[in-house]
């Protein structure tokens, strides 16, 4: 679907930001 194919890329963003956030994040903890 046209939506499908917007949000994938969108998720991808997101996944890529969020692993760089969690590791910051959890870094900084650990």
């Amino acid at each position: 679907t046209q939506k499908g194919e917007e949000l994938l890329p969108a998720f991808d963003d997101i996944s890529e930001w969020g692993e760089k956030w969690m590791s910051e994040d959890g870094g900084a903890e650990s």
